[in-house]
């Protein structure tokens, strides 16, 4: 895309890609995140005050890096992978402040263009994706400009070789045929490659203006086409809906008691039970509706509400998530009369 006008198209990037697009004065609009760890974060230093995403929207994941909006302070219109068919997750949706639900791609990239694709206008709107190579270099994992490429050069010494050969000589490593000769990728990234092709490989003008990496069975970027049809940038409308504070609140204290009546339980047994109703019951009761306590552990894709092994675990992360559900209770008992939370809704065009 070297020599495309972008000046009328809407720029969404990923948020690994944040640095290497200020790097090269790109103007964005709006930035996705999907990940949850803290080792994304590296990729949002000097966006806060870059004018490059001085007006740019996040659009995160309710399962994304929960201080976010600490970091960067931008308006966040916020989207739902649906990770797991859950009673939780079905509960919580039915929710009138729940965000939109988003099928669990995996990648943010392939989240990015599904994204794309639903806020454009109309299928006449040319998308073009850029960037999703699902492919390493010879020693490189990441563009140049982006965290993970710096932090490779910032560690390079006389005694630590440049480069990150273990992605692409590694044990799960592949060469396959790319656009342009012999590629590296791996057994995931080849998946994510596969997924895209069978997501998006029949939607109508969406372009790869890709020169590398694994074909995307889509046409290849027209500049004469695409500089055409975004000659006028659409806008994009979202809704505010701080009027949900009160029942996101309300939620919230509603699960911390019911994690707190949880750990009770699990302390001190049939001396605190109800009566008409076991400890045993009632902890099933709970946790059946609560599959977050568990569904991370080896063995959780089952609720054993009778294995104390399995209780003893659960106990353990029930401290985990009521520090996280009071820290929020705090924060929105603490903003939302003085600096409420900036938070947008999709509009009708999201389905």
């Amino acid at each position: 895309m070297k020599n495309t006008n972008l000046s009328g198209a809407f720029t969404i990037a990923v948020d690994a890609a944040v640095p290497t697009l200020c790097a090269l004065n790109i103007k964005i609009d709006a930035i996705v995140a999907v990940e949850a760890q803290s080792a994304i974060l590296p990729s949002y230093i000097g966006a806060k005050n870059n004018h490059c995403t001085k007006n740019a929207l996040i659009f995160a994941d309710i399962s994304s890096r929960a201080n976010l909006a600490q970091k960067i302070d931008r308006e966040i219109a916020f989207f739902a992978s649906e990770f797991a068919k859950t009673s939780f997750f079905s509960n919580l949706s039915s929710k009138s402040f729940f965000p939109p639900k988003v099928p669990p791609l995996g990648s943010v990239g392939l989240t990015a263009t599904y994204l794309a694709l639903l806020l454009r206008k109309n299928t006449d709107v040319p998308i073009a994706v850029a960037g999703l190579d699902f492919s390493f270099s010879a020693g490189r994992t990441h563009a140049r400009g982006t965290h993970a490429e710096n932090r490779r050069l910032f560690e390079k010494t006389r005694l630590n070789s440049d480069g990150a050969f273990g992605a692409c000589f590694g044990a799960n490593a592949k060469i396959e045929n790319g656009k342009s000769g012999k590629i590296y990728t791996d057994i995931a990234l080849f998946s994510y490659a596969k997924l895209f092709c069978h997501t998006f490989g029949a939607q109508k003008n969406l372009f790869d203006a890709g020169k590398s990496g694994i074909p995307l069975n889509l046409p290849p970027l027209s500049n004469g086409i695409f500089e055409e049809k975004t000659k006028s940038k659409e806008k994009i409308d979202f809704e505010k809906n701080e009027s949900h504070f009160e029942e996101i609140l309300k939620w919230l204290e509603n699960e911390e008691k019911s994690l707190e009546r949880l750990r009770e339980l699990l302390s001190f047994g049939e001396e605190v039970a109800k009566c008409g109703k076991s400890a045993s019951d009632e902890i099933a009761e709970i946790l059946f509706e609560r599959e977050y306590l568990y569904l991370h552990f080896p063995d959780g894709w089952q609720c054993k509400a009778n294995d104390i092994s399995f209780l003893k675990r659960v106990r353990t992360e029930i401290d985990f998530f009521l520090k996280d559900i009071k820290r929020s209770i705090s924060r929105i008992s603490n903003r939302r009369c003085e600096n409420p939370p900036k938070l947008l809704q999709f509009s009708n065009n999201f389905h």
